[in-house]
């Protein structure tokens, strides 16, 4: 037997179709219109919304390295400068070290709290491997602007060199050495034994006439040098000399008692020690004229039988009684609990120099050295507590001298 036919089924299935189809057509073109469509790359090709493999949708982005990147903001200049003083703090010249330090640090102390450097140290009499690598740390700071430091030639040339080459200012605080005058990477802050030299002549001159004075001479680089500009400086300014080479070991013939009352001596503190032991045991009672390297810690041991005849040539010239020189001298005895000795105020001078200037520079260490370095016009000069300081065209120091001698202890200046 034959079924039925299913045309009930069919109907209603064949007007599902042509009511329903048309509302998609129009439904898919309503959303077809609407959807947003992604920009274009620049070549007009379309690519997919994302490019990310699915295993990596859910990951960290990497960073953007290049202009794109957002850069964290740079802190102030004034917060970021520093400035490292390289002395020496153990060993057998702690004494000037400690000294220096206690200066920069008053100095530091009473500066305006505004953009003020900050001011650190480190021992140059460390061991060598942990010194290199603490100055490798510090000349590669971009925050260092200077450095002070206070060393022997030997090691000052090493931190010289590693310092230019990082754009790194570097100070001589308190060495005089001609080789620093010609090296163009150091700023002498006491100026040179050239100008040292010839300063003695003539203040020898000013102050005790144009009577012959001895001038005896080590037989060595430094002494031949020294014994040469203040004898050309002498005959310059009419000042009579007569000169000796004493050879290691030799000491001056007994006619040098007899013909001098005034006596210069140009050689190493150490040289010119055994020279004085000498003539005192001899009898001489004048005067002797030495340089400002024998005015340390040690004067008074090595020339203690005749120090209070001993006439120290110094780089600066401070006038006791001054409201400088007085404001210093108690800041000073507030701070420490003693007097201050030259290279304490030396030390306030330059501190007070160099801060100055780092916190008030809109340049980059760089510049800022080559700057000062040249001597350029703009480069800053003025007067502290110890005098003068002027930098000439070239980059060369000037400084006002001074003879100075030990009273109860304590270096102070002659009036001239």
């Amino acid at each position: 037997m034959r079924g039925r036919r299913t045309d009930l089924w069919a109907r209603p299935k064949r007007r599902w179709g042509r009511r329903v189809l048309p509302l998609v057509v129009l439904a898919a073109l309503g959303w077809w219109w609407l959807m947003p469509e992604s920009p274009a790359p620049p070549d007009g090709t379309h690519e997919p919304l994302s490019t990310v493999p699915p295993s990596q949708e859910n990951s960290v982005p990497k960073a953007v390295v290049g202009p794109e990147a957002t850069q964290e903001k740079p802190e102030p200049v004034s917060q970021r400068k520093k400035i490292v003083a390289v002395l020496p703090l153990s060993g057998p010249f702690a004494g000037q070290g400690r000294m220096l330090r206690h200066g920069m640090q008053l100095a530091v102390k009473e500066a305006p709290p505004d953009g003020i450097p900050k001011l650190e140290f480190l021992d140059g009499w460390g061991g060598d491997p942990a010194f290199r690598d603490k100055l490798g740390e510090m000349v590669q700071d971009p925050a260092v602007y200077a450095l002070l430091v206070h060393l022997p030639l030997d090691r000052l040339e090493e931190v010289s060199s590693r310092a230019a080459r990082a754009g790194v200012l570097v100070v001589s605080v308190a060495n005089t050495h001609q080789k620093l005058a010609r090296d163009g990477r150091v700023l002498p802050f006491l100026g040179s034994d050239e100008a040292e030299a010839r300063e003695t002549a003539r203040l020898i001159g000013a102050r005790y006439g144009k009577s012959p004075v001895t001038i005896l001479e080590e037989e060595s680089p430094y002494g031949t040098f020294f014994s040469s500009h203040f004898r050309d400086e002498a005959g310059k300014v009419g000042l009579s000399v007569h000169r000796l080479v004493l050879t290691p070991g030799t000491l001056p013939p007994e006619d040098v008692l007899k013909s001098s009352k005034k006596i210069m001596l140009a050689g190493s503190p150490a040289w010119a020690a055994d020279i004085v032991a000498a003539l005192e045991s001899a009898g001489y009672r004048g005067l002797y004229f030495v340089p400002h390297t024998f005015a340390a810690d040690y004067a008074r041991d090595l020339l203690a039988g005749a120090v209070d005849r001993v006439r120290f040539v110094l780089p600066m010239e401070w006038r006791p009684g001054t409201a400088s020189d007085t404001a210093f001298r108690e800041a000073y005895r507030r701070a420490y609990w003693k007097e201050p000795g030259w290279l304490a105020l030396v030390g306030y001078d330059c501190a007070r120099w160099i801060t100055d200037l780092v916190r008030r520079t809109t340049q980059s260490r760089r510049e800022f050295s080559a700057k000062l370095l040249s001597g350029e016009p703009t480069a800053p000069s003025g007067t502290w507590v110890g005098g003068s300081f002027q930098l000439d065209e070239g980059g060369n120091v000037r400084r006002t001298y001074s003879l100075a001698a030990l009273k109860n202890g304590v270096l102070a200046p002659i009036d001239q």
